[in-house]
């Protein structure tokens, strides 16, 4: 049995949504392009997924148990996401097949946010930008994190 919420490891059926154990879905950081149709060195757009994001996963979800991985390069204002996946894992530029073993193979994620994940656009418009980890009501807080055995 695997440590996430009784999971198997997944069947080779793979063509077929609803079918395994688990979905992996990978997300980015929300993010903007420029005018040019560049995506900008810094990122300066909404923190927030879009509705139509956010109802992709909850679409996928519906179909299978849903593991979310989240490049985290900035953080990302998803309470949505959040609660609609069955596993959430906050990452920060690792590769996928590294993603897989944690989530299916013999290793144990270890990790903390090294920022709060704000619950709300409204919470980051309004937190003072000169104050770390003082946003209101976060998501997840600075320093939050998982440990379980592999």
């Amino acid at each position: 049995m695997h440590p996430v919420r009784g999971l198997h490891r997944p069947r080779r059926d793979r063509h077929r949504p609803g079918r395994g154990d688990l979905a992996p879905l990978r997300l980015h950081a929300p993010c903007s392009q420029d005018p040019d149709g560049r995506i900008s060195y810094f990122h300066d757009s909404d923190l927030a997924f879009t509705a139509e994001q956010s109802d992709h996963v909850r679409a996928i979800v519906a179909q299978a148990p849903t593991a979310v991985a989240v490049h985290l390069e900035r953080p990302a204002v998803m309470p949505e996401i959040a609660e609609a996946a069955h596993a959430i894992l906050g990452d920060f530029g690792a590769d996928d097949t590294v993603l897989a073993h944690l989530v299916l193979g013999p290793h144990a994620p270890l990790g903390h946010l090294p920022f709060d994940l704000p619950s709300s656009m409204n919470a980051v418009e309004t937190h003072p930008e000169d104050v770390r980890f003082s946003t209101t009501d976060p998501l997840y807080r600075y320093g939050h994190g998982l440990r379980y055995r592999g």
